[in-house]
């Protein structure tokens, strides 16, 4: 491995740092020499602005104890928030979408795209072919929009909540960070 980074691990609106999918990425990507950090949103409500001034103060936390550059991301609702967070400003070396909640399950039409144009800094969506939340269709045309390299990584079979599938997931992470 060329280099390390630090990464912010967020969950999903109705899950906890302790996610079975967020404990593997952190066990494996720890194993490959990156530091790992899990934050909670508990107690942070759901306002926007609430949660990307915790992203921006956990991501310069973890800057600063770690020494490296910084890669944000998380699953669903989570990633959604560190997507927003990059495009009000915060500035990382990347950001991994896993499972992004492109838009609610039967409402195609209500996407959560808005601010992709915004989106300056290289790019991974990890999603499953099976995914309500967005589909194969629905991704290529919404990352159109983001200017920064984008990589999507396709898991066969897999669901929004990628339920036996953190191998593969880890295995698309990793070798993305490479690429970095």
């Amino acid at each position: 491995m060329t280099s390390r980074f630090a990464v912010l691990l967020t969950p999903g609106a109705s899950a906890t740092k302790d996610h079975a999918g967020l404990l593997a990425l952190d066990a494996g990507l720890t194993t490959v020499g990156h530091v790992v950090q899990r934050v909670d949103f508990a107690g942070k409500g759901r306002r926007e602005i609430a949660l990307i001034d915790f992203i921006r103060e956990q991501t310069e936390t973890l800057r600063v104890n770690s020494g490296l550059s910084v890669v944000i991301g998380g699953r669903s609702f989570g990633g959604r928030m560190c997507s927003l967070s990059v495009t009000a400003g915060l500035q990382v070396r990347g950001l991994l979408l896993l499972s992004y909640p492109l838009h609610p399950p039967a409402k195609r039409d209500m996407l959560r795209t808005e601010h992709f144009g915004a989106i300056k800094v290289p790019t991974l969506f990890v999603s499953g072919t099976s995914d309500a939340f967005g589909s194969p269709d629905d991704f290529s045309r919404a990352i159109k929009h983001i200017p920064a390299a984008v990589s999507v990584e396709w898991i066969t079979g897999g669901n929004h909540g990628m339920h036996g599938k953190n191998d593969e997931v880890l295995r698309a992470t990793k070798s993305w960070l490479q690429t970095l």
